[in-house]
């Protein structure tokens, strides 16, 4: 059986470097020796998380959430827990590009 050692652990911000989701940012919600599962909020909400590799992603940011998945478990449904995570990975996932108008800047 192979162990892998990883310092990756609930409540942490991790970006995905593998998969159709690749460079997106996700809430660690558990983890164990090979897999983590993983929440964004919008796409992956609490109901349906990601199960993801381990060696698939990247610890964004190393400071514990702990406090924060603590206060998720206070909150009453799954829309309001998708709204604070959403809330939390805002500053992590790149907004999306604008598109200039065809008719700009042409003939």
């Amino acid at each position: 059986m192979i162990q892998f050692t990883h310092d990756i652990r609930p409540g942490m911000v991790v970006r995905s470097v593998a998969g159709h989701d690749k460079s997106r940012c996700f809430l660690v919600m558990s983890v164990d020796a090979k897999w983590v599962w993983l929440c964004d909020g919008s796409a992956r909400p609490v109901g349906k998380q990601k199960k993801k590799n381990v060696r698939h992603v990247r610890i964004v940011n190393p400071a514990e959430e702990t406090g924060f998945l603590d206060g998720l478990g206070k909150l009453g449904d799954n829309g309001q827990k998708n709204a604070r995570i959403r809330q939390l990975l805002a500053p992590y996932n790149p907004k999306h590009p604008v598109f200039v108008d065809r008719n700009e800047g042409g003939t």
